[in-house]
């Protein structure tokens, strides 16, 4: 794990290199990111995806997936909205801003029930509503994959 500080000047160094389009590697349609600030969830989402044959990486929160998304170029992104550090409404923005990771299809993953709905489309390609179970997420991530 790597200290707040630290974090800050990965991102400020990782929005610096995203700003041109000189980025190497396309998405992957197969890589999935999960984004979850509880463990728990995020190695379980893992493991169901990762049995069904995608390509998974994790992270704890929006930062990090920054980072991991330009990293791994996902096809699809599953993130969680509330998280610490930077949320995932927020991650999802500069994600979306940025030529390496835009066409990344995002997930809004939440137990919030006053999300935002005008959100969907916007930034996020579909609203998966927490708990859900491990069949919800994996046809949730499907249909999101190939649509």
């Amino acid at each position: 794990c790597i200290s707040a500080r630290e974090q800050h000047a990965a991102v400020r160094q990782l929005l610096a290199n995203l700003t041109g389009d000189h980025y190497v590697g396309a998405q992957r349609a197969n890589a999935v990111l999960v984004v979850d600030d509880y463990g728990d969830v995020r190695e379980l989402v893992a493991r169901v995806l990762e049995n069904a044959g995608f390509i998974v990486n994790t992270a704890a929160n929006g930062l990090e997936a920054l980072i991991a998304a330009y990293e791994m170029r996902p096809g699809v992104i599953v993130m969680d909205v509330s998280m610490p550090v930077l949320d995932g409404i927020e991650a999802t923005r500069l994600i979306k801003a940025a030529a390496a990771t835009r066409d990344a299809r995002v997930i809004a993953y939440t137990g919030n029930a006053s999300f935002d709905d005008n959100l969907l489309g916007t930034l996020f390609a579909a609203v998966l509503r927490k708990p859900a179970t491990p069949d919800a997420v994996l046809a949730m991530v499907r249909h999101v994959a190939t649509g």
